[in-house]
């Protein structure tokens, strides 16, 4: 096919070369190559028929290829990234224009963060300020800006705690400075005016996402942007992008005494764990099944859609989704006991194999879909019940797999497995 725009032709006879010759070519790349040229995005159902007819294998790149693609991942609609959605600004800001936004808490500090804002030593913060009054330009900041009223730090956190512990709070003194060694124990107050001038005045570089950028697009630019050395887990990423009912609820049962005796105290909320194994279950209670599969698996927009779905929700629904959850964690304490969630493989001298959330969320499924009369049925049978479930462990291969993989067709199967050792259970 014929471009008017000749390096973009060239551009996509190179990408076929680099499909051929890798043996596979992900839609997403094709899309980031066609995404600045409003025809050629028109065109992208010709492009990719061209370049299949040239030779290109294309593959969803969200496939782990291990030595045969499962068939029934591969049949998959993919949905290609759209990069066109990705809507960052970049604007100039004075450091008196981001302290006059501190001042007036028009920059989300989110202290209620996993991330700390105090991660930098003193010697650290007042190298940055030595940095500004050496006129040394600074890294950039990025921001979600959704709303203009606050802005949300994705990047810079530690940088903006700095100048709010200097400038602001006026309790950071200066120490280890390199060039200005004369200044160290000196706060704000105590500076030359000519510094405080060259430091308001720095000009400091933002990007702001903005707004109508998709969530699971903001998520993916969380995880890309984050400082290495501070690195987000994804639940924090969503504790920070879904605030609201969705974080008090699964902060609220994450810390609950009923959470942590199921999971036998072993799991830790300090890196938003705990609560991203709750909202593993309630995505399956409110979402369902299906939607899972809608989503081809892909656990992350699981997830958000879950948190923003909570957020959506009134007092009375989020108290009746809270009763479910307990239900069925209740549930699994009354069959298992202190082995919940756990390979029940060694049960001598109380010892126990550690906690594992493929169980967790499968059991928590199933025992949450009985009714309380066949639950009671269950648990008066639970013998038999643990006696196949450690059968299960032990002699099924395909099991031992599904439980240690977050594929999407292991999800399914650890689910149906599940289910098929209660309904032996309660219909022997």
């Amino acid at each position: 096919m014929n471009f008017s725009d000749k390096n973009l032709q060239q551009e996509i006879e190179q990408l076929i070369k680099i499909g051929i010759n890798n043996g596979r070519l992900s839609r997403s790349t094709v899309v980031h190559l066609l995404s600045g040229n409003d025809q050629a995005i028109e065109d992208y159902a010709s492009v990719i028929s061209y370049m299949k007819s040239a030779g290109v294998f294309f593959v969803d790149e969200d496939i782990e290829l291990d030595h045969e693609i499962d068939k029934e991942d591969s049949a998959s609609f993919y949905q290609p990234f759209d990069s066109t959605k990705i809507n960052i600004a970049q604007k100039p800001l004075s450091l008196e224009g981001i302290l006059k936004r501190l001042k007036y808490k028009e920059i989300d500090m989110n202290t209620n963060f996993q991330r700390k804002s105090g991660l930098w030593d003193k010697v650290t913060k007042s190298q940055l300020i030595e940095s500004m009054m050496l006129r040394i330009p600074l890294p950039v900041f990025y921001f979600d800006g959704t709303s203009d009223n606050k802005w949300l730090v994705i990047d810079g956190l530690q940088r903006l705690s700095t100048f709010k512990e200097f400038f602001l709070d006026k309790s950071l003194k200066l120490t280890g400075l390199e060039y200005f060694s004369d200044y160290n124990g000196c706060t704000c107050e105590d500076l030359p005016r000519t510094y405080i001038r060259r430091i308001e005045e720095t000009q400091l570089s933002l990007y702001i996402i903005q707004p109508g950028t998709p969530e699971n697009v903001k998520f993916n630019i969380f995880k890309r942007i984050n400082t290495p050395g501070l690195k987000l887990e994804n639940q924090e990423i969503r504790h920070a992008l879904f605030q609201g009912e969705a974080t008090d609820l699964l902060k609220r049962i994450a810390e609950s005494e009923t959470f942590e005796k199921v999971t036998n105290y072993s799991v830790s909320n300090e890196r938003m764990l705990a609560s991203e194994i709750v909202l593993r279950y309630l995505a399956f209670l409110i979402l369902g099944l299906k939607k899972f599969e809608d989503l081809d698996g892909k656990q992350d927009e699981f997830l958000n859609e879950t948190m923003k779905q909570i957020n959506k929700m009134s007092k009375d629904q989020i108290r009746n989704i809270e009763n479910k959850y307990y239900s069925s964690l209740n549930r699994s304490w009354e069959i298992f006991g202190i082995y919940a969630f756990r390979k029940m493989t060694a049960l001598t001298n109380g010892r126990k194999n550690s906690f594992n959330v493929a169980l967790y969320e499968a059991w928590m499924y199933n025992l949450g879909k009985l009714t309380n009369e066949e639950f009671e049925k269950i648990k008066a049978r639970k013998d038999k019940l643990i006696t196949s479930f450690i059968q299960l462990l032990l002699n099924d291969k395909t099991f031992g797999y599904d439980i240690s993989s977050a594929k999407r067709i292991a999800v399914l199967r650890r689910i149906e497995t599940i289910r098929n050792i209660i309904e032996e259970t309660l219909h022997d």
